[in-house]
């Protein structure tokens, strides 16, 4: 009964050869888009998948109101940080991250490169994230201004065979930045793939850091919960956190919102 079938098929196909033709390619079209598109989105969702702690992280933003509109900015005040992992306990750990900007010239004996994926963070940045050394102490490697973390890359281009970990960058012809460790690759697809990782506490000594909460659109500020909290219980609380920190004329244009690591399309924006 199936050769039957597939006889008449194949007649058919061969009565109506330019009619098939188009059949066919549409059909074959349609299933390489189909599954293009599967790839896509398979290759979309996988993203930030790897890191363990993934369903307790969460960024904290600032809505400006400006009239009657909200302005949001993923990445808030400085002090921002340090505030809630003081006054709220159930903020277990907390990094600032600070995008460092583009074309940052770093030199090393006679090699000079510019450098446009470098950001600064905190040493909780390790807790937070899954992310791992290749060399280096995790525990220890951004404890201490002018420290720095690099990609295997990113050594070989400046360093060749020499053994990174110890050897001093310097910076924009003035600041010296000690290689504390090398990053090794994400286990996963990341947005957060970095070249160079400063610890944060080097702005404060470049003289780049300021406390004032009037300061928007600085650093990403992300937080990790304990297990029985979430961003709800933590929302509720923000309002008091404004109260304290900010004077009056600011608190009553800026309010904080808290998002789920997993609900965000980009991460550092």
């Amino acid at each position: 009964m199936f050769k039957n079938y597939f006889t008449i098929a194949f007649r058919n196909i061969i009565k109506h050869k330019i009619f098939s033709i188009i059949n066919i390619i549409g059909f074959a079209i349609g299933l390489a888009s189909c599954l293009l598109i599967s790839l896509y989105v398979f290759n979309e969702i996988s993203y930030e998948k790897f890191h363990n702690n993934r369903d307790h992280i969460y960024r904290v933003g600032v809505n400006l109101t400006h009239g009657d509109n909200k302005i949001p900015f993923a990445s808030g005040m400085p002090p921002l940080g340090p505030a809630l992992l003081s006054e709220f306990p159930e903020v277990k750990e907390m990094t600032r991250i600070r995008v460092a900007g583009e074309n940052i010239q770093f030199t090393y004996n006679d090699k000079e490169f510019t450098e446009n994926n470098m950001i600064y963070a905190e040493p909780a940045y390790f807790d937070i994230f899954s992310f791992k050394l290749k060399s280096g102490d995790i525990s220890t490697a951004l404890d201490e201004p002018y420290s720095i973390l690099l990609k295997q890359s990113v050594c070989d281009k400046y360093f060749g065979n020499e053994y990174p970990v110890g050897k001093t960058l310097l910076m924009e012809g003035e600041t010296n930045f000690k290689v504390t460790g090398i990053l090794a690759e994400p286990i996963g697809n990341t947005q957060m793939d970095f070249d160079m990782i400063a610890s944060y506490s080097s702005l404060e000594a470049m003289g780049q850091y300021s406390d004032q909460w009037g300061q928007f659109g600085v650093d990403h500020t992300f937080i990790m919960l304990d297990e029985n909290s979430d961003e709800n219980s933590l929302s509720e609380k923000l309002p008091q956190l404004i109260e304290n920190n900010v004077n009056p004329g600011m608190a009553s244009i800026i309010t904080l919102f808290v998002t789920p690591f997993n609900d965000l399309d980009r991460l550092i924006e």
